[in-house]
């Protein structure tokens, strides 16, 4: 409910409903007070590994800002690590896709200490693939597609599946939501590619 920006008074009736106990309408304010102190410190915490591996998309959400409800772009960062071991490092909300948010973000990322990225897997949105050719010239790029109907036989990750089974072979091992088990779950369009 609080990620979906639902109102307090509307949060204090459903949280009586499920709980069967009543909060008060500041008791619902400080534990979104309390929630907004521990995003802010996740979204702002160091990198302190490398993260060979991203995955960048956006998607249109809803928001309300200044009372207003408008379509903004989420920008949504993961990263998998050396150990197979994927985290989410930045979800922005910016007011469109474009290579001045992408880039922002990239470089906010790095600022926190994102390094040793390889491969950068995303759609082929034009702003994005200039910013990532910016900001980190080192990685190689990759497109991705979720369609339905796309047949490709080669996983889009096999790269990057590859390239962690030489280094830390055990990596599979740790069922991370089926991630690292060679099983085709989308499609992709070619192996690494440069800019």
């Amino acid at each position: 409910m609080y990620v979906q920006g639902v109102s307090t008074r509307k949060i204090k009736t459903i949280t009586e409903e499920l709980c069967g106990h009543e909060f008060s309408a500041s008791a619902i304010s400080e534990m979104n007070v309390k929630l907004d102190g521990e995003l802010e410190r996740f979204a702002r915490r160091a990198l302190e590994v490398e993260f060979p591996y991203l995955i960048l998309d956006a998607r249109y959400e809803q928001v309300r800002a200044e009372g207003v409800i408008r379509s903004r772009a989420v920008l949504v960062v993961i990263a998998i690590d050396w150990e197979g071991r994927r985290q989410i490092l930045a979800v922005e909300i910016a007011n469109r896709e474009s290579t001045t948010s992408w880039r922002d973000l990239l470089l906010s990322l790095k600022q926190r200490g994102l390094s040793g990225v390889r491969l950068a897997i995303s759609d082929d949105h034009a702003g994005l693939k200039r910013a990532l050719a910016e900001v980190l010239p080192e990685a190689c790029w990759q497109r991705y597609s979720n369609s339905p109907s796309n047949t490709q036989k080669l996983h889009p990750f096999q790269p990057a599946f590859a390239e962690l089974d030489a280094h830390n072979p055990a990596w599979r091992r740790r069922g991370d939501d089926g991630c690292g088990d060679g099983k085709v779950r989308a499609g992709g369009r070619g192996r690494g590619t440069g800019w």
